[in-house]
């Protein structure tokens, strides 16, 4: 990915609360759809397959010259395969297109909202076939920073990221 380092309040302030949404917002989710029905979305057209393109990146980065993490936009177009696979363990799994293995795999299908969740090695895919909407969020990296253990420093950690973008049927 290229980076465009963010560089105004603005932004910053604007990835924060993203970031927040992005975080605390499934929390608060879960609960009020405990305590109130939510309406049920038109999810009456199946599809067993789905392409989805990333638009938009953001996450932070460890910036070498202040030695410190910052927030960052990253530009993406990557693209992912949603299908049903071969392997019966799993209800959907999560591709990128030009790779051969699973990316993410998702343990159950689409609950009654049309809501997909699934795991990486590092993150979490969301996805609902509604709207078309899909949320990744790599959360790997900056914690994992142990000099001792694992002799990863700040500059060579991975970088906690969140994409966000489209799917459409195939």
């Amino acid at each position: 990915m290229e980076l465009d380092h963010v560089t105004t309040r603005v932004e910053k302030f604007l990835l924060t609360i993203t970031l927040f949404f992005f975080l605390c917002i499934p929390l608060i989710t879960v609960e009020a759809s405990a305590k109130e029905k939510v309406p049920e979305p038109d999810v009456s057209a199946p599809a067993d397959a789905y392409v989805c393109v990333a638009r938009h990146a953001t996450g932070f980065i460890y910036d070498t010259a202040s030695k410190s993490w910052a927030p960052t936009i990253f530009k993406s177009e990557q693209e992912y395969i949603v299908s049903k696979p071969a392997d019966e363990r799993f209800s959907y799994i999560v591709s990128i297109v030009g790779m051969d293995t699973s990316w993410a795999d998702c343990i159950k299908g689409f609950d009654e909202w049309g809501y997909l969740f699934c795991r990486s090695g590092s993150g979490f895919f969301r996805f609902n076939k509604s709207n078309g909407r899909f949320l990744y969020g790599s959360l790997f990296g900056y914690y994992n920073v142990l000099n001792e253990q694992n002799k990863i420093t700040d500059k060579e950690s991975d970088t906690p990221y969140i994409l966000m973008g489209n799917c459409s049927a195939l």
